[in-house]
């Protein structure tokens, strides 16, 4: 944690720590996958049921892909967040058809040309993958042969269409995420008013639901969040900056919102709102655009119109000040 003072630059390079957490979480779970292989047990003997452990096994990773792709719609880091799922997925992917070799030549070695040991059968589902296929290890059993068929096809897929695939929703999430900096031909045409607010949680409770709400507000195009930052207040009245990427901060869903301008939060503005948080209490400062109000405005200007004065009521004033309408 940073103390307020410092906010503008801490501000400036959330995107950037949340880009390079993101990389090193990927890398530190294809490690521990690649590790894995190589320290758990497999002895079991091969039967049926191995076979359908690797059907089970590309389920699970389909399920992955299918995570990764919604991770990356969602993240302020689209490409980051898209080599992440790729420095993921291949890993696993190599390391599932290591474990079927090995299996397959623990059980007859003369599945293949020679004995498998876990390195080789690691180093014979790369050949396999990268399709260089030096011919040192040959399958010759017709079920081996089967199971390097099924690793030739997917591997196609994986390499053709799923990383094509992930590269693309990258380049969706970042044109949707700069929507808001290209959209219209000046800096007022085409743009909804903007927000400022500060909601406060408290440390010991999930904020997931209401990070959620956003999210879906901006996927449908209703808002779209300029800026955000993660503030906290100790017991003792000390105001201070979340990290955006705090594992242990009750705020950390909103770090994943997609922001357009970020940065567009200054000092002055930050240090009011920490200064308006109570102690022992953690705070999400949001900017955000009203982008369902953009084309009512704009045609309100083409009219000849402009907005003069808009005044947001608490939702409460709203309530008592309902009445009937006939």
């Amino acid at each position: 944690m940073t103390a307020v003072p410092g906010i503008d630059a801490g501000a400036r390079s959330a995107r950037v720590r949340r880009g390079l957490l993101v990389v090193a979480r990927a890398l530190t779970v294809a490690t521990a996958v690649v590790a894995g292989y190589f320290v758990l047990p497999l002895d079991s003997p091969l039967v049926v049921r191995t076979g359908l452990q690797l059907l089970a096994g590309l389920a699970v990773l389909v399920v992955l892909l299918g995570w990764q792709v919604r991770a990356i719609l969602r993240s302020s880091v689209p490409s980051l967040q898209a080599l992440a799922s790729i420095l993921v997925t291949v890993p696993c992917f190599v390391v599932l058809f290591s474990i079927s070799y090995y299996l397959l030549g623990s059980d007859d070695p003369g599945r293949f040309s020679e004995p498998l040991s876990r390195l080789d059968a690691l180093y014979f589902t790369l050949t396999t993958f990268a399709t260089v296929g030096f011919g040192d290890i040959v399958a010759r059993a017709p079920e081996a042969r089967a199971v390097v068929a099924a690793q030739m096809a997917l591997g196609l897929l994986l390499a053709g269409v799923v990383i094509r695939v992930i590269v693309g929703v990258a380049g969706v999430a970042r044109r949707r995420n700069a929507r808001g900096a290209t959209a219209g031909s000046s800096a007022a045409e085409g743009r909804g008013p903007i927000d400022l607010v500060l909601l406060e949680l408290p440390p010991g409770r999930s904020s997931d639901a209401a990070a959620r709400a956003i999210a879906d507000l901006v996927e449908r195009g209703t808002i779209r969040v300029h800026d955000l930052v993660l503030l906290a207040k100790d017991d003792d009245g000390t105001p201070e900056v979340l990290d955006a990427t705090a594992s242990a901060s009750a705020a950390r869903r909103f770090a994943q919102l997609p922001t357009t301008r970020p940065g567009a939060l200054d000092d002055d503005v930050v240090a009011e709102a920490a200064a308006a948080l109570r102690p022992g209490t953690i705070g999400a400062l949001i900017r955000y655009e009203n982008s369902w109000a953009a084309p009512f405005l704009t045609a309100v200007r083409a009219c000849g119109g402009e907005l003069v004065t808009s005044t947001r009521l608490p939702a409460a004033d709203g309530v008592e000040d309902a009445g009937p309408t006939a």
